[in-house]
């Protein structure tokens, strides 16, 4: 289910791959980002995690 945990382990994710400069965290990331929005329920949470994955994306 979509939960702040899950927005969470995605923020994480970014960090990392932020401070590693490595391809398999933007991956991880990747993965996590197919997980969150396969288990968002609605329209409104699937726009604002999109916004939000291609905010932190633009800090990587």
């Amino acid at each position: 289910m979509y939960s702040p945990l899950n927005r969470q382990e995605l923020t994480t994710g970014a960090v990392q791959s932020q401070n590693q400069g490595g391809t398999a965290s933007v991956e991880r990331i990747a993965l996590t980002a197919s997980s969150l929005v396969l288990a968002s329920p609605s329209a409104n949470r699937f726009r604002d995690f999109w916004v939000e994955f291609f905010h932190l994306k633009s800090k990587i």
